[in-house]
């Protein structure tokens, strides 16, 4: 059955365009699930959200039939969110938009409004003899109808979530404390444990150490073959910002990221092996240098049937 998603879609020849295509066909669910976790974001007076943030939180969450080695593929993200934003303009403007190459093919603008975005249909968004319907509304909600020779085809119905009652078993303070020593174990085996950056992963744990305590339950619990760290880290931070109370607002700055997926196979070495780490960029910004900072090297290659290269470091650093 043909709906708003196959429409924008099917005449588009690009490469991305089709796999989100032929992805929305098998997992028809997939965007209006988007769309419902940002519907629910607004609902817990939150404004603005990730998009790579939370299609890795939908990862975890659900299995997605794979397009890729991880699901859904991240360069097919801008293109999603728009699609999205386009159908369904109430969470137009709660991403970031910033011109890319799914705007050349989509045929799509991008509007600034103070400190916001928001991306616009333009004149070869659709194809012949299709024209967009002004936004209706849809109960509480907008939808963007698209229309053929006076036939009206309304985006896909979106499911409405309720605010989950609470993210994982609350955490106590003597476990909080039993984090942040865990972790500050691993700052001071550090090559450098003074390194500024390290001071600010471990302020950052201290304000915040339920990101590492769901990212380690989850991986216990699930026990997968192989995952994605930053997968794992992203779907850790969304889920908890999503049932977390409004009063306390969860960061995750990008330079930290990489400590955190690392501590993770330091504390749980049986899954040293299973996700994939990379040699550290190099630069000038500070981000992409986990590996230097805290002491870590890549195996040359992968051993025991491992799917990736094993992460290694200096002997005493737990």
């Amino acid at each position: 059955m043909t709906d708003t998603i196959e429409i924008l879609l099917k005449d588009k020849p690009h490469i991305h365009a089709q796999k989100l295509l032929s992805f929305h066909r098998t997992n028809p669910e997939f965007l209006p699930r988007m769309v419902a976790e940002f519907r629910l974001l607004k609902k817990l007076g939150r404004k603005k959200g990730g998009a790579k943030a939370m299609i890795h939180f939908l990862r975890w969450e659900h299995d997605w039939q794979r397009i890729d080695e991880f699901e859904i593929n991240d360069h097919l993200r801008p293109l999603a969110i728009r699609v999205c934003a386009l159908l369904w303009p109430d969470i137009n403007g709660m991403v970031r938009f910033l011109r890319c190459k799914a705007d050349d093919f989509l045929g799509t603008r991008i509007e600034r409004r103070g400190t916001r975005t928001f991306v616009y249909p333009g004149k070869r968004t659709l194809g012949a003899d299709y024209s967009f319907v002004l936004p209706q509304e849809d109960g509480e909600w907008l939808v963007r109808p698209i229309q053929r020779a006076g036939v009206t085809t309304n985006p896909p119905p979106v499911p409405t979530l309720a605010r989950p009652a609470t993210f994982h078993r609350p955490i106590t303070e003597p476990e909080a404390v039993a984090i942040a020593t865990s972790l500050h174990d691993i700052v001071a085996s550090a090559p450098k444990p003074g390194d500024p950056l390290l001071r600010t992963w471990l302020l950052h744990v201290e304000a915040q150490p339920e990101i590492f305590t769901f990212m380690e339950q989850t991986l216990l619990r699930r026990r997968p073959k192989r995952f994605s760290a930053n997968s794992l880290l992203e779907y850790a931070r969304w889920s908890i910002r999503r049932a977390a109370a409004s009063h306390k607002r969860f960061t995750l700055p990008n330079n930290l990221a990489g400590f955190y997926c690392r501590a993770l196979i330091m504390l749980n070495p049986e899954f040293n092996g299973l996700c994939e780490f990379r040699e550290d960029s190099s630069g000038t910004k500070r981000t992409g240098q986990s590996n230097k900072v805290l002491g870590c090297t890549l195996a040359p290659e992968p051993i025991n049937n491992e799917p990736y290269r094993r992460l290694s470091w200096r002997a005493g650093t737990k």
